[in-house]
Protein backbone atom coordinates (compact mmCIF):
# COMPACT_ATOMS: atom_id res chain seq x y z
CA UNK A 1 0.00 0.00 0.00
CA UNK A 2 1.29 3.46 -0.93
CA UNK A 3 2.12 5.65 2.07
CA UNK A 4 1.36 9.37 2.21
CA UNK A 5 4.11 11.64 3.51
CA UNK A 6 3.30 15.20 4.57
CA UNK A 7 6.53 17.19 4.23
CA UNK A 8 7.03 20.32 6.28
CA UNK A 9 9.93 22.47 7.50
CA UNK A 10 10.88 25.21 9.91
CA UNK A 11 13.77 27.25 11.21
CA UNK A 12 13.97 28.73 14.73
CA UNK A 13 12.13 31.98 13.88
CA UNK A 14 9.02 32.31 16.06
CA UNK A 15 6.71 33.13 13.14
CA UNK A 16 7.17 29.57 11.95
CA UNK A 17 8.39 27.23 14.68
CA UNK A 18 5.53 28.11 17.03
CA UNK A 19 3.08 26.50 14.57
CA UNK A 20 4.77 23.09 14.79
CA UNK A 21 2.48 21.55 17.47
CA UNK A 22 -0.86 22.68 16.06
CA UNK A 23 0.08 21.97 12.43
CA UNK A 24 1.22 18.43 13.25
CA UNK A 25 -1.87 17.65 15.32
CA UNK A 26 -4.17 18.97 12.60
CA UNK A 27 -2.69 16.83 9.82
CA UNK A 28 -2.56 13.69 11.94
CA UNK A 29 -6.15 14.14 13.10
CA UNK A 30 -7.62 14.27 9.60
CA UNK A 31 -5.29 12.28 7.34
CA UNK A 32 -3.71 8.85 7.45
CA UNK A 33 -0.21 10.16 6.88
CA UNK A 34 3.41 10.16 7.97
CA UNK A 35 4.31 13.68 9.08
CA UNK A 36 7.91 14.62 8.26
CA UNK A 37 9.56 17.76 9.62
CA UNK A 38 12.87 19.31 8.60
CA UNK A 39 14.36 21.59 11.26
CA UNK A 40 17.12 24.05 10.30
CA UNK A 41 19.17 24.47 13.47
CA UNK A 42 22.63 24.27 14.99
CA UNK A 43 21.18 22.30 17.91
CA UNK A 44 21.65 18.55 18.25
CA UNK A 45 19.24 15.78 19.23
CA UNK A 46 19.98 16.20 22.94
CA UNK A 47 18.87 19.85 22.98
CA UNK A 48 15.59 20.50 24.89
CA UNK A 49 14.02 22.40 21.98
CA UNK A 50 14.85 19.63 19.52
CA UNK A 51 13.40 17.06 21.90
CA UNK A 52 10.25 19.13 22.24
CA UNK A 53 9.90 19.61 18.47
CA UNK A 54 10.41 15.86 17.95
CA UNK A 55 7.17 15.25 19.87
CA UNK A 56 5.25 16.84 17.00
CA UNK A 57 6.29 14.81 13.98
CA UNK A 58 6.67 11.19 12.94
CA UNK A 59 10.11 11.75 11.46
CA UNK A 60 12.43 14.64 12.31
CA UNK A 61 15.45 15.62 10.20
CA UNK A 62 17.99 18.15 11.48
CA UNK A 63 19.93 20.27 9.00
CA UNK A 64 22.71 22.68 9.90
CA UNK A 65 22.33 26.25 8.62
CA UNK A 66 24.43 26.84 5.51
CA UNK A 67 26.78 29.83 5.65
CA UNK A 68 25.67 32.86 3.67
CA UNK A 69 22.09 31.60 3.22
CA UNK A 70 19.01 32.82 5.07
CA UNK A 71 17.66 29.87 7.08
CA UNK A 72 14.17 30.63 5.75
CA UNK A 73 15.38 30.01 2.20
CA UNK A 74 16.98 26.76 3.30
CA UNK A 75 13.81 25.71 5.13
CA UNK A 76 11.59 26.41 2.12
CA UNK A 77 13.82 24.60 -0.32
CA UNK A 78 14.56 21.57 1.81
CA UNK A 79 10.96 20.39 1.44
CA UNK A 80 11.62 19.61 -2.22
CA UNK A 81 14.77 17.68 -1.33
CA UNK A 82 13.12 15.66 1.43
CA UNK A 83 10.32 14.73 -0.96
CA UNK A 84 12.90 12.82 -3.04
CA UNK A 85 13.78 10.42 -0.23
CA UNK A 86 10.78 8.06 0.03
CA UNK A 87 10.79 5.82 -3.03
CA UNK A 88 7.40 5.24 -4.64
CA UNK A 89 5.37 6.64 -1.74
CA UNK A 90 3.47 9.89 -2.29
CA UNK A 91 4.68 13.16 -0.79
CA UNK A 92 2.69 16.36 -0.29
CA UNK A 93 4.53 19.62 0.45
CA UNK A 94 2.88 21.91 2.99
CA UNK A 95 3.52 25.19 4.80
CA UNK A 96 4.14 25.17 8.55
CA UNK A 97 1.97 28.27 9.06
CA UNK A 98 -1.10 27.04 7.22
CA UNK A 99 -4.26 25.23 8.28
CA UNK A 100 -6.35 23.10 5.93
CA UNK A 101 -10.13 22.84 6.36
CA UNK A 102 -11.29 20.96 3.27
CA UNK A 103 -9.40 17.67 3.30
CA UNK A 104 -11.79 16.04 0.83
CA UNK A 105 -11.01 18.77 -1.69
CA UNK A 106 -7.26 18.27 -1.31
CA UNK A 107 -7.40 14.48 -1.58
CA UNK A 108 -9.59 14.71 -4.66
CA UNK A 109 -7.11 17.15 -6.25
CA UNK A 110 -4.09 14.94 -5.60
CA UNK A 111 -5.76 11.65 -6.53
CA UNK A 112 -3.69 11.43 -9.77
CA UNK A 113 -0.53 11.25 -7.62
CA UNK A 114 -1.82 8.04 -6.03
CA UNK A 115 -3.66 6.45 -8.94
CA UNK A 116 -1.81 7.56 -12.07
CA UNK A 117 1.75 8.27 -10.90
CA UNK A 118 1.41 11.98 -11.68
CA UNK A 119 2.97 15.14 -10.26
CA UNK A 120 0.09 17.38 -9.14
CA UNK A 121 0.53 21.17 -9.05
CA UNK A 122 -2.41 23.07 -7.55
CA UNK A 123 -3.10 26.75 -8.14
CA UNK A 124 -1.56 27.93 -11.41
CA UNK A 125 -4.64 30.12 -11.77
CA UNK A 126 -3.63 32.09 -8.64
CA UNK A 127 -1.04 33.80 -10.87
CA UNK A 128 -2.96 34.22 -14.11
CA UNK A 129 -2.70 37.79 -15.37
CA UNK A 130 0.25 38.64 -13.10
CA UNK A 131 4.02 38.90 -13.59
CA UNK A 132 4.29 35.47 -11.93
CA UNK A 133 2.12 33.64 -14.44
CA UNK A 134 3.56 30.19 -15.04
CA UNK A 135 4.30 29.52 -11.36
CA UNK A 136 2.15 27.67 -8.84
CA UNK A 137 2.10 27.64 -5.03
CA UNK A 138 4.51 25.20 -3.41
CA UNK A 139 2.02 24.02 -0.79
CA UNK A 140 -0.12 21.00 -1.72
CA UNK A 141 2.26 20.02 -4.55
CA UNK A 142 2.12 16.21 -4.57
CA UNK A 143 3.66 13.25 -6.31
CA UNK A 144 5.57 10.07 -5.73
CA UNK A 145 8.99 10.61 -4.22
CA UNK A 146 10.59 9.09 -7.31
CA UNK A 147 8.87 11.74 -9.46
CA UNK A 148 10.09 14.54 -7.20
CA UNK A 149 13.59 13.16 -7.59
CA UNK A 150 13.39 12.91 -11.37
CA UNK A 151 12.06 16.49 -11.63
CA UNK A 152 14.33 18.36 -9.21
CA UNK A 153 17.39 16.10 -9.09
CA UNK A 154 17.64 14.16 -12.32
CA UNK A 155 21.44 14.38 -12.02
CA UNK A 156 21.11 12.34 -8.80
CA UNK A 157 23.33 14.60 -6.69
CA UNK A 158 23.88 12.61 -3.52
CA UNK A 159 23.29 15.13 -0.72
CA UNK A 160 21.24 18.22 0.03
CA UNK A 161 24.10 20.70 0.45
CA UNK A 162 25.69 19.88 -2.91
CA UNK A 163 22.31 20.04 -4.65
CA UNK A 164 21.37 23.27 -2.89
CA UNK A 165 24.66 25.05 -3.62
CA UNK A 166 24.07 24.67 -7.36
CA UNK A 167 21.58 27.52 -7.10
CA UNK A 168 23.88 30.14 -5.62
CA UNK A 169 24.44 31.30 -9.19
CA UNK A 170 21.95 30.83 -12.02
CA UNK A 171 23.08 32.19 -15.37
CA UNK A 172 19.72 32.09 -17.16
CA UNK A 173 17.05 32.96 -14.54
CA UNK A 174 13.40 33.43 -15.44
CA UNK A 175 12.52 36.07 -12.84
CA UNK A 176 15.76 36.43 -10.78
CA UNK A 177 14.03 34.89 -7.77
CA UNK A 178 15.58 31.45 -8.22
CA UNK A 179 19.02 32.24 -6.83
CA UNK A 180 19.62 31.38 -3.17
CA UNK A 181 21.40 33.90 -0.96
CA UNK A 182 21.35 35.91 2.25
CA UNK A 183 18.15 37.92 1.66
CA UNK A 184 14.90 36.04 2.29
CA UNK A 185 12.68 38.37 0.25
CA UNK A 186 14.91 37.97 -2.84
CA UNK A 187 14.09 34.27 -3.18
CA UNK A 188 11.05 32.24 -4.24
CA UNK A 189 11.01 28.46 -3.96
CA UNK A 190 8.14 28.53 -6.47
CA UNK A 191 10.47 30.27 -8.92
CA UNK A 192 13.16 27.67 -8.34
CA UNK A 193 10.77 24.78 -8.94
CA UNK A 194 9.46 26.45 -12.10
CA UNK A 195 13.05 26.94 -13.28
CA UNK A 196 13.82 23.26 -12.75
CA UNK A 197 10.68 22.24 -14.63
CA UNK A 198 11.17 24.65 -17.54
CA UNK A 199 14.84 23.69 -17.93
CA UNK A 200 14.42 19.95 -17.45
CA UNK A 201 16.23 18.09 -20.26
CA UNK A 202 13.28 15.74 -20.86
CA UNK A 203 10.33 17.97 -21.68
CA UNK A 204 8.27 15.05 -23.01
CA UNK A 205 8.48 13.52 -19.52
CA UNK A 206 7.51 16.85 -17.94
CA UNK A 207 4.44 17.25 -20.16
CA UNK A 208 3.38 13.70 -19.43
CA UNK A 209 3.79 13.67 -15.65
CA UNK A 210 2.55 17.10 -14.49
CA UNK A 211 -1.15 17.55 -13.81
CA UNK A 212 -2.31 21.13 -13.28
CA UNK A 213 -5.24 21.62 -10.90
CA UNK A 214 -6.84 25.06 -10.62
CA UNK A 215 -7.65 26.59 -7.28
CA UNK A 216 -10.69 28.14 -9.03
CA UNK A 217 -11.90 30.72 -6.50
CA UNK A 218 -8.95 33.04 -6.99
CA UNK A 219 -7.80 36.05 -8.95
CA UNK A 220 -4.39 37.70 -9.17
CA UNK A 221 -2.82 36.39 -5.95
CA UNK A 222 -6.08 36.42 -3.97
CA UNK A 223 -7.92 33.25 -2.95
CA UNK A 224 -11.52 33.95 -2.03
CA UNK A 225 -11.99 30.63 -0.24
CA UNK A 226 -9.11 31.26 2.17
CA UNK A 227 -9.02 33.05 5.50
CA UNK A 228 -5.92 35.21 5.17
CA UNK A 229 -3.81 36.91 7.81
CA UNK A 230 -3.71 40.06 5.68
CA UNK A 231 -7.29 40.69 6.79
CA UNK A 232 -7.41 41.11 10.60
CA UNK A 233 -9.76 38.77 12.42
CA UNK A 234 -10.50 37.46 15.90
CA UNK A 235 -12.22 34.10 16.19
CA UNK A 236 -12.43 32.97 19.79
CA UNK A 237 -15.32 30.54 19.51
CA UNK A 238 -15.76 27.36 17.49
CA UNK A 239 -19.36 28.24 16.63
CA UNK A 240 -18.33 31.54 15.06
CA UNK A 241 -15.77 29.82 12.90
CA UNK A 242 -18.09 27.01 11.81
CA UNK A 243 -20.45 29.68 10.51
CA UNK A 244 -17.60 31.44 8.69
CA UNK A 245 -16.44 28.21 7.02
CA UNK A 246 -19.98 27.39 5.94
CA UNK A 247 -20.81 30.79 4.48
CA UNK A 248 -17.57 31.26 2.53
CA UNK A 249 -16.81 27.55 1.94
CA UNK A 250 -13.26 28.06 3.17
CA UNK A 251 -10.62 25.58 2.07
CA UNK A 252 -7.71 26.76 4.20
CA UNK A 253 -6.19 29.53 6.29
CA UNK A 254 -2.99 31.51 6.62
CA UNK A 255 -3.39 32.27 10.34
CA UNK A 256 -2.18 35.29 12.22
CA UNK A 257 1.38 34.81 13.44
CA UNK A 258 3.36 34.24 15.53
CA UNK A 259 1.22 31.54 17.08
CA UNK A 260 1.71 32.37 20.76
CA UNK A 261 1.07 36.10 20.31
CA UNK A 262 -2.20 35.54 18.41
CA UNK A 263 -3.40 32.46 20.25
CA UNK A 264 -6.66 34.12 21.32
CA UNK A 265 -7.39 35.41 17.81
CA UNK A 266 -6.89 31.91 16.39
CA UNK A 267 -8.49 29.97 19.24
CA UNK A 268 -11.79 29.37 17.44
CA UNK A 269 -9.93 27.82 14.50
CA UNK A 270 -8.00 25.45 16.74
CA UNK A 271 -11.18 24.53 18.58
CA UNK A 272 -12.86 23.86 15.23
CA UNK A 273 -10.21 21.20 14.56
CA UNK A 274 -10.82 19.69 17.98
CA UNK A 275 -7.20 20.15 19.04
CA UNK A 276 -6.08 19.88 22.64
CA UNK A 277 -5.67 23.51 23.68
CA UNK A 278 -3.76 22.75 26.85
CA UNK A 279 -0.56 24.80 26.85
CA UNK A 280 1.62 21.69 27.10
CA UNK A 281 0.03 20.25 23.99
CA UNK A 282 -0.20 23.32 21.76
CA UNK A 283 2.78 25.57 22.55
CA UNK A 284 6.54 25.10 22.35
Amino acid sequence: MVKHYIINSTNEIEEYIEFVPSCYQMWKKYLDCIYVLAFITDRDKSDPLVKRVSEFCDELYLFKPIDGIHTGIQAKTIRMWLATQFGEDVCTLTDIDQYLFDYKWLMECIKPAFEDHKFVAIGHDVYYGTKDEGKFPMYYTSGSSSLFKRIINHEEIDNFVNWFNRFREIKDPIDNKETIGPVFSDFSDESLLRYLIVNHPDQDFIKECIVKKNREKCEKYKCFDRLDRSVPYKIEHKESFEKLVGVYKLKDCNPLRPFNKYFIENKGILDYFGLDLDEKSIML
